[in-house]
């Protein structure tokens, strides 16, 4: 998997069922990237029950961060996981809805209404 120089990327003993905290991490660490909540299709890779799986990943020009591998692909390789781009956030809006006190406290996401997740 490709890394850039320029990003910090932090490394995790455990990503598994924390792809918004961690892509939320990534752009504090990295604030020209922007913050993706999405779903991706992963029938091909893991089964039926991974077709319409919400995720959150981070995107900037060609590449996009992926918390659930830790790593960056390049645009290209990524659209094989059949990503839909729900609602973009840049650095700034992602950091308001983290401390909205409707969460009752820090919250990662998914932030956006459960109608909004249906396409």
């Amino acid at each position: 998997m490709p890394t850039l120089e320029a990003v910090k990327i932090r490394r995790y003993k455990k990503v598994t069922g924390r792809c918004y905290e961690i892509a939320y991490r990534f752009v504090m660490d990295n604030p020209e990237w922007l913050l993706i909540h999405g779903k991706l299709d992963l029938f091909d890779f893991l089964g039926k029950e991974y077709v319409n799986y919400y995720h959150a990943w981070a995107r900037k020009g060609n590449e996009v961060f992926d918390p659930a591998h830790n790593c960056i692909y390049k645009k290209e390789e990524w659209k094989k996981f059949k990503p839909i781009e729900i609602k973009i956030y840049s650095i700034k809006e992602a950091n308001l809805e983290v401390i909205k006190p409707k969460w009752g406290k820090c919250h990662y996401g998914p932030w956006e209404n459960k109608a909004e997740h249906t396409t």
